[in-house]
């Protein structure tokens, strides 16, 4: 009896043991077996979990538009009243995105261009694609900046020429399908198109954009580090856009679709926009 009550204390003390070395492992092992679980489901590459929801993004993108609709502009010109804005909207579009010509490279990043698609929402929209919107004349007040960044009276004498010659207004009436991404023709860009190699012959905040890519992106995949997952590398050949000076210029950031882990609610993210051609800083609080 007493030769067996030891040795069930042997094994008690023995199993406690093995159960403190097991649990000691595992605390010891356990950040490391999580990261390894995270990365293999984070890492962008096409065995990955999160692979298929990267390549086509699954949830709903609402986009929504709006716009100030100008509702004395002859006092405007008069100089005898200060502008009385309208604010109309939303108008309301779904986007979706779709990555294509995806390449992988040797050195942990991929190259890939999105295609973006915009649908409209008439049950998410206030108003209809057929409001009359009366707004600035941006073709108009482009040339004209552009005129007087150059400095040159004999430009001023022609932009004065063509303006009159066409009949041109600082304001003009369209439509909101018009101002986004139908489209609507403009003298001045037919003008300037004879002169310069413009890419579009209409003038839209979105016109010719439905259906297209943002370019060539090269991204890290989180491969060689999971923190740099989805960092763009470059955009179109690019680490630097001319359009800002240092340090706008940078093209840095993420392309949006997936975080690095261990990210808090108070963290500061940084994203890089194709639209304007620079990058953005923003906490995950105010997505």
């Amino acid at each position: 009896m007493f030769c067996s009550l030891k040795r069930k204390i042997m094994l008690l003390i023995l199993s406690g043991l093995i159960m403190a070395i097991l649990s000691f492992a595992l605390y010891i092992s356990f950040p490391t077996i999580m990261d390894n679980a995270i990365k293999k489901r984070l890492v962008i590459n096409e065995d990955s979990d999160s692979y298929k929801y990267w390549k086509d993004v699954p949830v709903p993108i609402y986009i929504h538009f709006y716009f100030f609709n100008i509702t004395n502009p002859q006092e405007i010109w008069d100089l005898t009243s200060k502008p009385v804005l309208e604010e109309v909207g939303p108008y309301t579009f779904r986007e979706a995105r779709e990555k294509v010509n995806i390449t992988w490279n040797n050195n942990g990043t991929v190259s890939y261009k999105q295609i973006k698609r915009w649908y409209y929402q008439p049950d998410r929209t206030n108003g209809s694609l057929y409001d009359v919107i009366t707004t600035l004349n941006v073709p108009m007040v482009a040339a004209a900046t552009k005129g007087k960044e150059m400095n040159e009276d004999l430009i001023y004498l022609a932009l004065e020429e063509i303006f009159n010659h066409y009949n041109t207004t600082w304001f003009v009436e369209k439509t909101v399908e018009e101002l986004l991404f139908k489209g609507y023709e403009d003298p001045l860009l037919k003008v300037a198109k004879a002169f310069m190699d413009l890419p579009y012959d209409k003038f839209g905040w979105f016109y010719a954009r439905n259906d297209t890519d943002d370019g060539e992106i090269v991204a890290y995949t989180g491969e060689n580090n999971i923190d740099a997952v989805d960092e763009i590398y470059s955009w179109n050949g690019m680490t630097e856009v001319p359009s800002f000076d240092p340090p706008c210029n940078m093209i840095n950031g993420s392309a949006g679709d997936t975080w690095p882990p261990n990210q808090s609610y108070d963290s500061k993210i940084t994203l890089f926009v194709p639209d304007i051609c620079r990058y953005e800083c923003k906490f995950l609080n105010q997505f």
